[in-house]
């Protein structure tokens, strides 16, 4: 927000709070020549807030049960609230609560006001009022503790914590938070020159810590001299303050940054490790590739088995200390499946393939004039091909409270080990986004004990790859597995002071959760290319031809990150199509993309799912075979071409065991060399006992017409697809 000029010759003070989450970006600004102090951060687990913040956080919804120790501090909240021009919405907010008294005194002043106690204890004495509330369900619920002396406070929120609720108390006005006066002295200090304010909780506590101990005029006077970075929550916070952010950036940027961002928004230079020479190929030309993930390895792999004459020398960066594995297996990992399983070539490959990794590097900046890369620890590599495949980044949707502690994003080997971590000290999870990384997410969940709920913003699961009737059997599939699944869901808030405590819905209802797990779309990582000057579409991804060259023809996109013919590919396949397509055209095989094949297939323990080619072609122009059982929750339908000879798309749901002989008749796009009504009809039925029949319901009789179904509904037949 403010002017604060860095020293020349110095090295900027950035402060950074010292929470996990934000360790990778102090470490990247430190690479960029920052020298980084960590603040300390509190309130978490503290169990009490000041009065004004604990009346917000009441009006806000935040609590779902409020107990009253006295009449007196009835009316000092009320008063309180008047001062603050809350006094309807607080009246508002306590109609919706549940409400506990501490005697008949206290229930007759919340009657003054107009409202009703659900529960009142017999008497005044603490050992009634703790009885009351041993009668009561708390597991899991948000409740607040009406300012009372300290030690009756004290003993409510201890009660409260071991019956398994989260409570909150209000902080004596005198407090002084000494992590609080220990984040304002390392602000005061000359050299400051950026704060980064990464969590609208913490935040929150820091200012109102001050406050209460006659600081946050000083902290005011600061930050309007700093240069100030925040995350969405926090900025929205912020702003109430009367402090501007220079810079705000998405949780997740924050999280996992980058460093085009962070350079931009603090003036930094390159980084400050000293350039190493670029490496002199042994021989060839230099092939140059951002990103280590599924699409870089696979381009690697294509090339060095196509390069016999070893006319290219390939230097990878990759940002995790890993070498290349596969996300798509992640979740094995949640059932005990060791990490190395998942790499898609041991360590020994790259050095016997000639191909140089600098793993937990990665590339901060290209210059293609000169043709060179530059990495976050100052190697400066020069290239006569560059290839970018650094992938997407997880989407995470603008809702407040997405900067609280519980919510995760699933992407990486860190990812998990985080969720893990944090798994093991909850009970409830929630999965925003039905997709199919949504989905594995969800059975991860369930694998690790948690009550789990799926959040879906469209009418079906996996609304891109199945039909009305395979969504359905899908849902039940989850559900069968303890899940609760909810349709036509919108997210309008993550509730909860520091940490997650629940979702409030766009409807006005509200789920009880300790976790969030993101899995809500994909962003194209394009930054570096857009800083380099490279063309970039306008919803982000990098521009390239059918030969994957972007807007300069010595620099190549590929994967997640490109955006060909208009359009994103957010699977592996069609990304390992197009390191193919460019592996092929650098010695010599130069060919077109040719046509996209979006067929999947997700197969995790008791959810099997698959779709292929175009499973929601137009019914007008094409035919289809169904074959449903409801009984072992099986679906698969055909879609084929007008005239019934061709495979045009496919659902498989409970049973994909033909995925690989449909994917391969889809893709030769030959005439069906068998009835299709025999294809659906073949099943992956478990092993028979001697002298055992087929169950009625997996030998369904066969319907014929423009749309030709089997069904298994005990015979009773219902409207084709």
């Amino acid at each position: 927000m403010g002017s604060h000029a860095r020293g020349q010759g110095n090295a900027s003070v950035v402060a950074v709070a010292a929470s996990p989450e934000l360790d990778s970006l102090a470490a990247l600004l430190e690479n960029l020549g920052a020298r980084v102090v960590r603040y300390p951060q509190g309130g978490d687990g503290s169990g009490a807030l000041p009065l004004e913040r604990w009346i917000g956080a009441l009006v806000d919804g935040e609590f779902d049960d409020i107990v009253f120790s006295t009449a007196q501090g009835v009316n000092l909240i009320v008063e309180v609230a008047r001062q603050l021009d809350q006094e309807a919405p607080l009246l508002k907010a306590l109609k919706l609560v549940r409400k506990i008294a501490r005697g008949p005194s206290t229930a007759k002043a919340l009657a003054g006001f107009g409202l009703v106690p659900e529960i009142t204890s017999s008497d005044r004495t603490l050992a009634s009022l703790l009885s009351a509330l041993d009668s009561l369900e708390l597991g899991a619920r948000t409740v607040g503790v009406q300012p009372a002396d300290r030690a009756t406070e004290q003993a409510l929120i201890e009660r409260l914590g071991d019956r398994g609720a989260h409570a909150l108390g209000v902080a004596p006005t005198s407090a002084l938070d000494p992590k609080a006066l220990e984040a304002l002295t390392l602000f005061s200090g000359p050299e400051l020159y950026a704060v980064v304010f990464a969590n609208k909780a913490q935040t929150r506590w820091l200012f109102d810590a001050l406050r209460v101990s006659g600081h946050e005029a000083k902290l005011l006077a600061i930050l309007r001299r700093a240069v100030v970075i925040a995350s969405h929550g926090a900025a929205e916070f912020l702003q109430e303050r009367d402090i501007v952010p220079n810079h705000t950036l998405g949780f997740a940027q924050l999280a996992h940054p980058q460093a085009v961002d962070l350079s931009e928004a603090l003036e930094l230079g390159a980084p400050v490790a000293p350039p190493a020479p670029a490496r002199a190929p042994s021989k060839g030309k230099n092939v140059v590739v951002i990103g280590n993930g599924v699409v870089g390895h696979g381009f690697c792999r294509k090339l060095s088995e196509g390069d016999a004459g070893k006319s290219f020398h390939l230097v990878v960066f990759g940002e995790e200390p890993q070498v290349a594995y596969d996300r798509t297996r992640l979740s094995r990992c949640f059932t005990g499946e060791a990490e190395q399983s998942l790499e898609l070539s041991p360590a020994g490959w790259y050095a016997q393939e000639d191909v140089e990794l600098f793993s937990a590097e990665r590339v901060v900046a290209v210059d293609r004039n000169r043709q060179t890369v530059t990495s976050s620890s100052g190697r400066v590599v020069r290239y006569d091909k560059l290839v970018f495949a650094t992938g997407s980044t997880p989407l995470v949707p603008p809702v407040p409270g997405m900067d609280k502690a519980g919510v995760f994003v699933y992407r990486t080997l860190d990812d998990l080990k985080a969720i893990r971590r944090y798994s093991r000290s909850v009970r409830t999870c929630a999965v925003l986004g039905g997709g199919a990384l949504g989905i594995e997410i969800t059975k991860a969940a369930v694998d690790m004990g948690l009550r789990t709920h799926l959040l879906e913003l469209e009418a079906r699961l996996m609304s891109r790859q199945l039909d009305d009737r395979g969504a359905h059997q899908l849902k039940r599939t989850i559900e069968a597995l303890g899940v609760m699944v909810h349709l036509q869901t919108s997210t309008s808030a993550v509730l909860g002071e520091h940490r997650v405590r629940g979702l409030r819905f766009s409807r006005g209802d509200r789920l009880d959760v300790d976790m969030l797990i993101v899995a809500a779309g994909i962003r194209p990582r394009d930054e570096l290319a857009r800083a380099s000057g490279l063309a970039v579409a306008r919803q982000g991804g990098i521009l390239v031809d059918e030969q994957l060259r972007t807007s300069d023809p010595r620099v190549s996109a590929i994967g997640e990150c490109a955006i060909v013919r208009g359009t994103l590919f957010g699977l592996s396949t069609p990304g390992l199509e197009m390191a193919s397509v460019l592996a092929d055209g650098l010695v010599g095989n130069e060919r077109a993309l040719g046509g996209i094949d979006l067929s999947m297939r997700l197969e995790l323990p008791g959810i099997d799912v698959a779709s292929l080619g175009d499973p929601l072609a137009d019914a007008a122009t094409h035919r289809s075979v169904v074959f449903e059982d409801e009984l072992r929750g099986m679906y698969k339908k055909l879609v084929l071409s007008e005239d019934g000879e061709r495979l045009v798309g496919a659902i498989l749901v409970g049973d994909v065991h033909q995925y690989d002989k449909l994917l391969g008749q889809l893709r030769s796009g030959q005439r069906l060399a068998e009835d299709p009504a025999e294809l659906v009809l073949t099943t992956a039925a478990p092993a028979l006992g001697a002298g055992q029949l087929p169950a009625e319901s997996s030998r369904p009789e066969v319907c014929s017409g423009r749309s030709l179904a089997a069904f298994a509904c005990r015979g009773r037949p219902h409207a084709a697809e």
